[in-house]
Order: C-alpha cells, then structure tokens, then sequence
C-alpha cells in the first residue's frame, strides 16, 4: 500500500507564531500580521481542515480512514518563496525511509512536489526514489491567471459574500507574498498569450509578460517579480524522473476568468470604459489550458469540478485511492480524457464604481457590505449553514474584479430575484450574460441605472427568455437582448454631435472659450446599426453620465469644464475618438480676500482673488485717495498703510466682467498697536475684541500650533495667525524677520485611490514685502515614531514671487496615512499643513 502524504495549496495551511493563530483569520487588524513585510521569518504551521466552509476535511478524513499511520498532512507557510530549503527539508524528512510513497498535491502544491523532486535529483538526495506516485488536484502547471488578478485587484476576505476585509488590504498583503508571483502565468514560456488585452492606439494587442508587469505593477511588485518569478517557468517544466508515475486531475465545465480587457484611457485614472473579463472553462480559478502539465507522461483526467470542490469530490477521491492501489484502470470511464473548452450557464455581471451591496430575494446579503452585525451574522449563517455538505461550493460562485462583482448561476434556476442597493451615488450597468458549450449564446443588457444612497434595484429573472430590472421600486426597465455576431463585435461606433446655448452667447478670450449658460447636445452615429447601439455616454469633468436620448442638455459646474461624449454599443465597442469639448463656465465675480500683516511699526495688506473662469482678474483699491480719483490697480507688492482707523476698499473683476461688490477693511488704531505690540494683551480673546473679530474667527495660530480664544500669549510667542470665517488671514508679526503666506494651501484630505499631484504655492513676507529665500524648503513629515521625513521639490516663480510644488497620495510613503507638510526656513518650521489619506 505504501505511504500517502497530502500537499495543500496557497492558504491551505493554518499558520501561527508562538501558537498564537494568524491564518485563517478574518478581520483586517488580524489579516495583516501575515505579511511577510511585518513576519519575514518562516512561521509555524498546522493541517486546515474547515475554513468558513468544508475545505480540506473531506480528502484529510477519507486518507486518514483508508491509510490511518500510513499518511502525512504535509502544511507548510505558503506564503515563501516555493524554493525554500527549509520547507524540502521538512517533506524529506517525511518521505525517508518509506516505501511506495504518492504524493497527493491540490493547486499549488502540485509546484511544490515538482520544485521538491527537482531539488532532491540536484542534492543528490536518495529519497525521490522512495515515490511512486505524484497525483496533482487543479495544479495550475502553466501559472494561473488568477494569481495576476489578486495582485492587481485584491480579492475580499474571506470572500465576496462576506468581505470583512477589503481587497485593497489583501492586495496589499498578496504583494508581499513570493509565492503569488511564483503563480503567475508562464505567457512568456507558451501559448496562453491572451492573459491580458490593451485596447488603448498605443498597443490595441495582447500584452507580453514584461509588458503585463510594467503595465500593471507598482514599483514593489515588479522588484518582488523580478527577484522570484522571472525565470520561475523553467523550474516547474520537463518530464518527471523515471520510476515516478505522475497523474493530474483538472477541473472544468465552469466559466473561469481567463483575460483582462483594460481600460480604455483618455487621461491618467480616468477612463472611457473599464476594464472587461473574459472567460474561459475551467474550475473557476484556473481555466483548462493553463492546468495542462508540461510532460507529455503525465495521465490527465477531466472532470466537472471546481477549484476547491475538486478535494471535496467523491469520485476524483476515490480514484486516488485507486492508483494508490493499483487500480485506476477501475476509474477508466468515470472521468473525460481530453480537455474540453466548453461550459453553460448564466453570468450575473454588476458593475459599479461606487458601493453596493446585493440581496437574494430572501433578503439575504451575498455581495457587498453588511449594515450591521444582524446582518452580517445571517451572511456567516448562509455560508456555514451546510458545513458538512462535501458539494456545495457557495464560495465558488461569486468572484470581485475591481468594482465589478460577478455571479454564477446554473442555468437551470428560474424565477428569481437579486435587489442591488446603493451605498453612494454613481452609475451601474448589469448585464446577464448566458453561456451554451463556451459561447456566448445571448446578452441582455440593461442601460446604465443610476445609483443613489438607499435607491433599490431589482433584477427578476423569470426565465432565460424574460428579464425585467425595476429601478428605485417603480421605473421599469427591460434588457436589450442580442445574440453576438463574431464578425460585428469589433466594429466601434463613430459619434457626431452638434450643440446650442440656451441663451446667451460664446466669448473667445485668450483662446478659451467662455460660456454663462447650460448647453443643449444633439448627438448622432454612424458606424453600427440601430440595432447594436446600446447608449450614449457623458464624462463630464471626470463624472460618468448615460443616456439612450439623442438630445441632452448638460449644466456646467463654475469654472473650467470638459465634456466627453462618446457612442458604447451592445458588444462594449467605443468609438476610436471620442468627441471632446472643454470651455469655461463663468457666471459669478471673482472672490477677493485679504492677508493684513501687523509689524510693530506698520501694516502690510495682500489682496489675492480667484475666479472661477481661472483667467486674468483685475484687482483694484482705494487707501486715503482724494475724492474723483480712480482707484488704483493692485500688483504683486503689498499696499503698506499705517494704524490710522482708515478704510481699504477692494474689490476684482474678472475678464468677462463680472465685478465684485465692493469690500471693506477697517485698519486698527494707534492704541490697538500699543495694546498689540508693547502693554500686551493677556489672552488671544482680547486681541479678538480689540481687532473686531470676536464673531468672525474660525481658528487663532500662534508659532504654528493652534491655540483657544481662552488661551495666555507666551512671552516667546513670535508670530500670531487668526483665519477668519470668511476666508481671511490676519498675522502679528513679533520677533521674527520673516512669515510664510499660502497663496494654494496644500490639499488636506486625500484619497487612497487617487494618484493625482495637487499645486500648493506660497509666498515669504518681510517688512519689505515678498522676498526669496535660498534656505527655503518644503518637508513631508509622516504622522508616528522613527519615520523620517522627506523633502518636496519645490520651484520659485520669479514673475509671481511664489514658491511652487506638488502634493498628492502617490508622493507619500507606503503604509502612511497622516503627517503634516512644513515649510522650513534654516530648520525652522515657518508654516505647516496637516493632511490625512482616507480609504
């Protein structure tokens, strides 16, 4: 009978230090301890037999029956590169010293036995002549596609039914893992060339691997590629030493994720259309070509199964059990011997940019995030209720690519209803996609729906033939339903369109274009038939708009506008060159605001306007000027005045001639500068009353560091900043040479997702007026202990005397998420800007 060793694949193996369990785990804080970045070192390990569901119990129980001490549960910490001497060392030391060993291996651990025996020829170690058998369960040979989309999208923990953990956190956490680069496809090697699609002009092909890895990794990946998986192929290929009979069993029949269709792009983050899977059978995660071993040896098996159930099935157990005995020839007609391409079904396709969550029509939650822990326990409840059923795979059906969730169903099932509520506003598509021996057969497509926070949606799908999605409980909405023609699913669509004010006039200034009213668009396309035309869809300003309306009026937003119209038609095809229109939406006067500088011995007031047409503003005043004289222009130069009770009037106009009303500041007196600047006041409140801003203070400044109304002025205090509710600033200058002025404050509130580079600018203040200093720098400071700061670029402007950089999420750290921006002027802190990145 021999010995019989079972190898499970990636996170089939729990994992502990110190017997303290970090894997399997569920919630983030937890999740996070596997990364190799915080625990490098090889941890402890331990058979997983239940995971949420049945996952390695039903083969464990029946090898452990059948071949009682006759049989090793091999785990190891799969997160390591595959090629550790440490982990061979251990299964060589399971292997010596028996006889007629088979070597059971599922996924990944089907690699591992490979790299195992490779090692053991190239030390020269005795024991592979001591296996027999080598039989691989759903081992994706050829790399698995899979593996790619963990590394690029994530995946929800513990799956997309029940996400406590999001798949941005177990991205993060797969980037460190050496062993999920060992899994990606060998494209460069063989023949699965179409892993990944770029439609964009400047490729419009299918992607070479080191193309894939420039294209899709960030700098951290494609060092950790480079370091483990570059030559990772060449490993794992070649025929198997004589005298060890090899076996492998692959799944298919199911719809399996098998290439990415980028998106299409008009600027950096931001996209006409997402990106698009395309499937191919296999068992869900690893489609049939890429399970194909190397060796022209080894007997393959195919069977309908997916990727966890294949260790779940009866029948592929039991004819392990019989090459193990001898007697596969047994098992001769219950499994297929050529691979098969072919699988049916439905695929539900929910695509949304903002959350949402999806409902059975039980009300049972099976994408998306729980309201409350009610509703999460009933999510636990639906996976767990069947645990010891060895043939439901709840887990299979559902799979999250980016913000698209997929659904598989069999395509037996009639009658049913999915509720879709959204968590946010944005725009949704569904599309219900049915499959008949691996083609598309027919497409209902429903026009994108509007989402809105508490909108509800309901999808009904009676039959295969009939489909209905009731928008919000009343708008009724049916699909249009088509049956692909290969030879039209290429041909993109050409959109014209022609629009009109609806009032008002065009103006031409500087080379823009101004416009003060919303503007009507008649659109039409050529290229597709009326039949193939799905919608028409609106980008504007980076908000994704649909309509199946030729005419549409679009409101502009204040300031400057750009709007994308382009034609999508039923086969996802976009046209070539979508029609792009940008001009300014300027209807409001400029906004003017001040920055009063208090010195002991005079006053420094700078006048900074903006507007919304982002053009040239004019900017006048009046400061003691006799009556009938114009007022005066202001430049760059502050206007100096003295502590004279006087009026500055100000106001701007834009270049439309739009004009402000006019504004006023009252400039302190002579006794306010003493009570300011030599008997002191005691309490920054008094300083408040004496400059009448008692009401109108949004926060008080003093070295920096934000101070109460309440609070005493400390002797060593040098400088005093007080914001007003209304956007202005007033600074006491004490016992310093020099200020700081934000003329752009940098942005304090980012997103995780948004790699854009914002302009901050500010100007150094002397009692002379704007000057240039060469110490000047900008630091980034993270918020925590031992992280050191870095130094932003900054550039002076001699025209406008301002200094100017760029700050964004993608210029911060990995694993930072607060810190403070300084300008520093001979180690000095001058000013500083807290920020904070949200997910």
């Amino acid at each position: 009978m021999g010995h019989v060793v079972f190898i499970p694949g990636i996170m089939g193996s729990e994992l502990k230090i110190k017997d303290a369990r970090k894997w399997p785990v569920m919630l983030p804080s937890a999740v996070k301890e596997i990364s190799i970045l915080k625990h490098p070192e090889i941890m402890e390990s331990a058979p997983l037999l239940v995971y949420v569901k049945q996952f390695y119990s039903v083969i464990h129980k029946q090898f452990e029956k059948e071949y009682s001490k006759s049989y090793d549960f091999f785990h190891y910490d799969w997160r390591q590169n595959l090629l550790t001497t440490d982990t061979f060392e251990r299964l060589k030391e399971i292997v010596e010293g028996k006889t007629d060993v088979t070597i059971v291996a599922h996924s990944m651990g089907g690699l591992l036995t490979r790299l195992f025996v490779k090692w053991c020829l190239q030390e020269g170690h005795s024991v592979v002549d001591n296996i027999k058998n080598v039989v691989t369960l759903a081992t994706p040979w050829r790399g698995a596609p899979d593996a790619l989309w963990k590394l690029y999208y994530g995946e929800p923990h513990p799956m997309p039914t029940v996400p406590l953990t999001s798949a941005a956190i177990m991205k993060e956490l797969a980037s460190t893992f050496p062993s999920v680069y060992q899994l990606l496809p060998h494209i460069d090697k063989d023949t699965q060339k179409d892993l990944v699609f770029n439609p964009n002009e400047d490729f419009n092909r299918y992607l070479h691997i080191n193309e894939i890895v420039a294209n899709l990794f960030d700098d951290n990946q494609k060092e950790m590629y480079r370091n483990v998986a570059k030559n990772f192929a060449e490993n794992v290929q070649g025929d198997w030493p004589e005298g060890i009979r090899s076996y492998a069993v692959v799944g298919q029949g199911y719809a399996t994720a098998k290439t990415i269709v980028t998106p299409v792009i008009y600027e950096k983050d931001h996209y006409y259309e997402k990106e698009k899977i395309l499937m191919g059978a296999g068992d869900r995660t690893v489609p049939v070509n890429y399970a194909l071993p190397y060796d022209q040896k080894t007997v393959c098996r195919y069977t309908k199964a997916s990727h966890v159930g294949i260790v779940k099935d009866i029948k592929v157990i039991n004819w392990v059990k019989a090459i193990i005995g001898g007697k596969e020839e047994n098992f001769y007609d219950d499994f297929k011997h050529v691979p098969s391409e072919k699988f049916s079904g439905q695929i539900i396709k929910i695509a949304c940019p903002v959350k949402v969550s999806v409902y059975t029509e039980g009300n049972m939650l099976i994408a998306g995030e729980a309201k409350d822990l009610f509703e999460l326990k009933q999510q636990l409840d639906y996976i767990t209720d069947e645990i010891d059923d060895s043939d439901s795979d709840v887990m299979d059906d559902f799979m999250v690519f980016g913000d698209t969730t997929y659904y598989f169903r069999d395509e037996r099932e009639n009658d049913v209803e999915y509720k879709i509520e959204g968590k946010e506003q944005g725009t949704a598509s569904v599309e219900v996609i049915q499959y008949e021996q691996g083609d598309i057969a027919k497409v209902n497509i429903f026009p994108s729906i509007e989402v809105k926070e508490g909108m509800i949606s309901t999808l009904h799908l009676e039959s295969v033939d009939n489909m209905l999605l009731t928008v919000n409980n009343s708008k009724k909405v049916e699909p249009l339903t088509f049956t692909p023609e290969i030879s039209r699913d290429k041909v993109k669509p050409a959109t014209k369109a022609s629009y009109e004010l609806q009032y008002g006039s065009e103006l031409m200034i500087e080379d823009k274009m101004i416009i003060q009213a919303p503007l009507k668009f008649i659109t039409t396309f050529e290229g597709i038939t009326q039949d193939e035309y799905l919608e028409t869809r609106i980008i504007h300003n980076h908000k994704k708009l649909a309509t199946i309306n030729r005419e549409f009026i679009i409101h502009p937003t204040p300031g400057p506008n750009e709007i994308i119209i382009y034609t999508v038609s039923k086969y996802g095809m976009i046209d070539e060159k979508p029609l792009k229109y940008t001009f300014i939406y300027d209807t409001d006067p400029p906004r003017t605001n001040y920055t009063m500088m208090l010195f002991s011995d005079k006053i420094q007031v700078f006048l900074n306007a903006k507007d919304d047409s982002m053009g040239k503003v004019t900017t006048k005043y009046s400061y003691k000027q006799e009556k009938n004289k114009n007022d005066k222009v202001y430049e760059q130069d502050p206007i100096t005045a003295e502590y004279d009770n006087e009026v500055i009037k100000f106001y701007s106009i834009d270049q439309v001639g739009n004009k402000e009303i006019d504004k006023y500041l009252k400039l302190p007196n002579e006794l306010t500068r003493r009570f300011i600047f030599i008997s002191k006041f005691e309490r920054y409140e008094q300083i408040l009353e004496a400059l009448g801003l008692a009401d109108n203070t949004a926060s008080i400044f003093a070295n920096n560091r934000e101070v109460s109304r309440q609070t005493k002025i400390r002797r060593t205090t040098t400088n005093i900043s007080i914001y007003t509710i209304d956007g202005n600033i007033i600074s006491l200058v004490f016992k310093q040479e020099l200020d700081i002025l934000w003329i752009n404050h940098p942005t304090e509130v980012l997103s995780a997702k948004d790699q854009e580079l914002y302009t901050f600018s500010f100007k150094i203040v002397s009692e002379n007026g704007f000057v240039k200093n060469d110490s000047v720098k900008v630091k980034l400071v993270p918020k925590g202990p031992k992280l050191p700061p870095s130094e932003l670029e900054i550039k002076y402007d001699e025209t406008t005397q301002e200094y100017i950089g760029k700050f964004g999420t993608s210029i911060v750290p990995r694993n930072i998420s607060e810190g403070k921006i300084q300008v520093v002027i001979k180690n000095k802190v001058y000013r500083e800007s807290k920020f904070k990145i949200m997910d």
